[in-house]
């Protein structure tokens, strides 16, 4: 790129992304544009981006991920020298730019991207960031498959990274759930355990138990984003406030339709607050329209709310929430479900019920 060009570009502000005040998409295509035209070699890009944005801008909002953007933009810049160049083209994705230089340089700054997100392993939310690379080497590479190898090179780390970051979000959105809200920090195990009996007993195949399992873990995981005074009241709930609770069901599904590993449980999340009898929310689904797994997931979960202490009400014994199952089955609860449950724990005292609860499933 020529002096006067890299001058022009500098002093129009056409070319700075405003939420980071990086270069942003259209100074790179002009850049790319030239070293095309000036048959520049030596030239070379990092491609990065940002994992995880998508879910936290779903989760917590536009604002946390535009923050989460700018820690970005703030440790790609740390790991650059003056004459590097850095563009955010959109969203989490950013270009390093770098001139006269070798795949070894390009696969150095990789690392040093990698070595600095590892300072945030340890945070609630990590900053976690995939890189690829590629160089021109001789004019007769196009600038579009340098492009496209950069690219390639990405979503290849990508896709050796995203389970365990996706992982480590699933589990810090899990941990975060179960902090702010101290009803289910002793309901969930409950209901995983509760979940995984039945579902045991009912003989489901592998992949639908194991599809069980995690919902019965992250069903209520939409409710992270109902605000404290909702989620804390020490008090039963108004009915503007029990229309701002019910949203979580949308938007644990949205969180789930983020990922790889939730995508596959999405509408059972969105249809765990059904009702057998169809007066249930969102969508008013009754009987078997209600999925299987959000069946299973609701008669635990029932159990699991009525047998533990809440600010308004405290909790029943083993013997009196058998009763209440009863009650509820055939309008809440599927009734099948229900008579499973109780083939398994209705004989059992309080203390029996408690002891197997506190065994691993």
């Amino acid at each position: 790129m020529t002096s006067s060009s890299v001058a022009r570009v500098k002093k129009d502000g056409k070319y700075i992304d405003q939420l980071t005040r990086l270069y942003n998409r259209l100074y790179f295509n002009e850049i790319f544009d030239e070293v095309q035209q000036d048959d520049i070699v030596g030239f070379g890009f990092v491609l990065a981006d940002l994992n995880g944005l998508k879910l936290v801008n779903n989760t917590f909002g536009h604002r946390h991920g535009d923050e989460m953007i700018l820690e970005a933009a703030n440790l790609l810049k740390s790991v650059c020298s003056k004459k590097n160049e850095v563009v955010r083209m959109g969203g989490g994705e950013f270009a390093i730019c770098v001139y006269d230089c070798e795949m070894k340089d390009l696969d150095e700054t990789c690392e040093k991207i990698r070595a600095e997100c590892r300072k945030f392993a340890d945070r609630i939310i990590p900053l976690s960031i995939s890189c690829g690379a590629a160089l021109r080497k001789d004019i007769t590479m196009s600038v579009r498959v340098l492009y496209r190898q950069a690219e390639g090179s990405m979503y290849r780390n990508k896709l050796l990274d995203n389970s365990s970051v996706h992982n480590q979000l699933m589990t810090s959105l899990s941990e975060m759930h179960r902090a702010r809200n101290i009803e289910v920090a002793g309901r969930s195990d409950k209901v995983i355990k509760i979940a995984a009996a039945i579902g045991k007993k009912m003989e489901l195949p592998s992949a639908e138990y194991d599809r069980l399992l995690l919902l019965a873990l992250m069903h209520d995981i939409g409710e992270i984003a109902i605000p404290d005074n909702v989620i804390k009241k020490p008090d039963r709930l108004s009915e503007d406030e029990w229309m701002v609770m019910r949203t979580h069901c949308e938007v644990g599904c949205r969180i789930a339709m983020t990922s790889n590993e939730l995508s596959f449980i999405a509408n059972e999340i969105f249809c765990h607050h059904e009702r057998w009898d169809g007066k249930g929310y969102p969508y008013g689904y009754k009987g078997e329209e209600i999925p299987l797994l959000s069946r299973i997931t609701g008669v635990a979960d029932t159990y699991s709310a009525i047998t533990n202490d809440r600010v308004y009400k405290s909790a029943m014994s083993h013997e009196e929430a058998v009763v209440e199952m009863k009650r509820v089955a055939g309008t809440q609860l599927d009734p099948h479900i229900v008579s499973v449950f109780l083939d398994l724990f209705e004989k059992l005292t309080d203390a029996e019920m408690k002891a197997v609860l506190q065994k691993d499933h």
